[in-house]
């Protein structure tokens, strides 16, 4: 005997209506309270789907994979073959084969075949193998995802790899004070730095702006562009390599600031900024970067 739910009223023309869920089988009582045998139509009824191989209404079909156990019910997924693993929220994917690696939060990915790497959030993935590596950035990736097959080997292949080619957008901000120099991190997160992949050439562009905050040149600023290219190889001398040039665009009140991209030991790349004597500096950059990226330089 099952008792009445009276979170359940019984909807229009139905003899039953649900009791409980267990392991997302939906269980009916008729209106004595008693267990009964659900239906198609009581169970369409109520909003659940009907397992027509195994004659039971289901609220959600449980998966014996762990990293897909309690995804959270405020994704929006659409498309074949999406793999989600786990803490993934407020997350939007249209498309095929994308895969999130787990704890993300408000993305948005559109296409096929991107990756989204652990913890990042907050962040547009677009395209054809994009690979977003790092939080709040824009990413579109650009590439072939048809399948070839291979003459020597006769296996399947994809005709590009993940991330060979794309464009990805991301800020970096930092304040000092009377400090001779300093790096900017991105996001503004202390020693948050830029990941450069291996096997990759990067163009960069970067518009940089220094603002003076307090003191009689408050308000007062400098702009810049930054342009250059980045080469990180797999192994060998010389492996990290950077070319860039600075250009000032405008100086407002003769204030001596500069700034420079720079690759860090830990194969990161950020920007380097120098204040004037006296000055308390807010940085923001916004950097644009142009990857390929191969299977091997």
């Amino acid at each position: 005997m099952s008792r009445k739910n009276p979170e359940y009223p019984f909807a229009p023309n139905q003899l039953l209506q649900p009791s409980n869920i267990q392991d997302g089988v939906v269980f009916f009582v008729d209106s004595d309270g008693n267990s009964a045998w659900s239906s198609e139509s009581s169970c369409n009824a109520y909003g659940y789907t009907w397992d027509e191989a195994n004659q039971v209404c289901r609220a959600f079909i449980l998966n014996d994979r762990i990293d897909e156990i309690g995804l959270n019910t405020t994704n929006n997924v659409k498309g074949n073959n999406n793999d989600l693993r786990q803490s993934i929220n407020n997350t939007t994917v249209s498309g095929q084969n994308n895969l999130l690696l787990g704890d993300n939060t408000s993305n948005v990915i559109l296409g096929n075949m991107n990756q989204l790497e652990n913890k990042v959030s907050n962040s547009l993935l677009l395209g054809t193998f994009g690979n977003a590596t790092v939080n709040n950035s824009l990413v579109i990736g650009g590439n072939n995802s048809q399948v070839a097959i291979n003459d020597k080997t006769s296996l399947a292949e994809y005709s590009d790899i993940l991330g060979e080619r794309q464009l990805t957008k991301i800020l970096f901000g930092n304040s000092f004070g009377d400090e001779a120099a300093g790096l900017l991190n991105l996001n503004n997160v202390p020693n948050n730095y830029y990941p450069i992949p291996i096997n990759s050439i990067i163009m960069f562009d970067a518009d940089v702006l220094g603002v003076v905050i307090g003191g009689k040149t408050s308000g007062e600023f400098m702009s810049f562009k930054i342009q250059g290219v980045t080469r990180l190889k797999s192994t060998g001398e010389g492996a990290q390599t950077i070319y860039s040039r600075t250009t000032i665009l405008f100086d407002s009140g003769r204030l001596g600031l500069n700034c420079q991209a720079i690759f860090n030991a830990d194969n990161t790349m950020t920007i380097e900024v120098t204040n004037g004597k006296g000055l308390s500096v807010d940085w923001v950059a916004s950097m644009e970067l142009t990857q390929l990226q191969t299977k091997g330089i």
